[in-house]
């Protein structure tokens, strides 16, 4: 749908189990026509349904700017939000749908996190009170094993990892943003504001997503039993999960060299080298930033 769309200026993507209001993208759409330092934007009021009945107010706030970082200082990849579904100009996500496509592994909300860079690249979110609402049910894994066993059989399973790497997949997202807005799929032009805004939001994903989830009572213990027989992973694992000063966190070729290594310990080991996740990964590492 998206391909056949290519002479159509503006887009907006909506979810099957979603339901929005008839005036929802028709305001979106008559905004973004005046405002052409906008990639995307929202008018009316977004909610969740998490499982409760309940619906929650979830909209986001504006994020604008002159440069690309100080958009992406508004950006929150951790908060319930709808941000994606939203009307953008289509040409805004076409880096971010590129990357996605081309890369061998998913993450968690990368899709999400992708399309969102990829227009805050390209212009500001603006966010505008309307009449329109849009309401989002996120699927919590009721009926098949909880969120968790969804995630495994979604993003993992498919690429022949097995479960414990699902633990791993928000250091995936934060990894590959950064890869994403480095590298030749990047939609921001200048090589400095490219590392910047590459080791912003790698910092933001790492601490925010993924490291609560290797920081809970147990982890540790857990990851020495799980790379018990491959010291470079464990290694890497008590050098970048328990920073005291976390603002020596960057992204470099030394914490993906300890990404590849933890790729290696939950892959299908019965495949062939070249048609295992870590070196399909690798060769797209090296595809993407030479």
């Amino acid at each position: 749908l998206y391909d056949w769309s290519a002479h159509i200026e503006f887009m907006a993507i909506m979810a099957d189990d979603d339901v929005v209001s008839p005036t929802y993208y028709l305001d979106g759409y008559q905004a973004l026509l005046n405002q052409p330092s906008a990639s995307c934007i929202s008018v009316g009021t977004s909610f969740a349904d998490f499982g409760n009945g309940g619906l929650h107010n979830i909209t986001q706030p504006s994020m604008r700017g002159g440069r690309t970082i100080e958009r992406m200082l508004a950006w929150s990849g951790i908060a319930a939000r709808i941000t994606m579904y939203d009307v953008s100009r289509r040409a805004a996500i076409t880096q971010g749908l590129a990357y996605l496509r081309a890369t061998p592994l998913q993450g968690l909300t990368l899709a999400e996190d992708l399309i969102e860079l990829s227009r805050l690249a390209h212009g500001d979110f603006i966010q505008l009170s309307g009449r329109g609402f849009f309401v989002h049910y996120p699927h919590h894994g009721a009926h098949d094993g909880g969120g968790t066993e969804r995630f495994y059989e979604l993003l993992c399973k498919p690429v022949g990892l097995n479960y414990n790497m699902v633990y791993f997949m928000a250091l995936s997202t934060a990894i590959q943003c950064a890869i994403f807005l480095l590298g030749k799929y990047s939609p921001i032009k200048n090589i400095n504001e490219r590392m910047e805004c590459a080791q912003y939001i790698f910092k933001k994903i790492y601490i925010e997503s993924f490291l609560p989830k290797v920081a809970a009572d147990g982890a540790s213990e857990a990851a020495s039993m799980l790379f018990s027989d491959h010291p470079n992973a464990l290694a890497g694992f008590k050098k970048y999960c328990n920073l005291k000063n976390l603002d020596e966190l960057v992204f470099d070729i030394d914490l993906l060299n300890w990404f590849l290594e933890i790729l290696s310990v939950f892959e299908d080991r019965n495949k062939a080298l070249e048609n295992r996740i870590s070196e399909k990964f690798k060769n797209f590492c090296i595809d993407v930033l030479n």
